[in-house]
């Protein structure tokens, strides 16, 4: 693939991801990695790019548009599902009838008020387009970076090679 300038986007699943203002420009040849560099680089390092590296989605075409999507936020579903866990673990743990009732109704409880994903409310939480530019230019003052080594750090960038 050849080394060409791609403008990178973000957004969301609620209000898209606009292309007139991209957030800075990268020159490459694997806008892939440069989609979940992107995407990757907006979390903290440790336990949130670990969670971003883990849940991240690529997907497109290098010629049109390369995108990194991370449907749900972190913990958005698992606290429910782990709260869901309890309530159960609690059902088969009651000695008395009593017991057994009231963890029974606070089961159905929390199974009424399921929050499901927030992509099934919401569309995607975090969404990083990466498209190349025409006549290899960049239409914005926003920053050019030569090269994803010149645009992230190592850490990243290894990262998003192995998203």
């Amino acid at each position: 693939m050849e080394t060409r300038l791609y403008m990178v986007n973000t957004g969301n699943g609620n209000d898209g991801v606009g292309t007139s203002w991209p957030r800075f420009y990268v020159r490459t040849d694997d806008p892939f990695v440069l989609a979940a560099a992107a995407c990757i680089s907006d979390f903290t390092k440790g336990e949130g790019r670990d969670w971003a590296c883990e849940h991240v989605e690529i997907d497109g075409e290098a010629e049109y548009m390369v995108s990194a999507t991370l449907y749900d936020p972190p913990d958005d579903r698992e606290d429910y599902e782990e709260e869901l866990s309890e309530a159960r673990e609690a059902v088969d743990a009651a000695e008395t009838d009593e017991e057994r009732e009231e963890a029974e109704a606070a089961l159905e409880e929390l199974e009424s008020n399921d929050p499901g994903s927030w992509s099934e409310f919401n569309g995607a939480w975090m969404i990083v387009e990466v498209s190349a530019c025409d006549n290899d230019e960049p239409h914005t003052r926003a920053p050019v970076f030569d090269s994803l080594e010149e645009a992230f750090d190592a850490d990243t960038l290894e990262r998003a090679r192995n998203a």
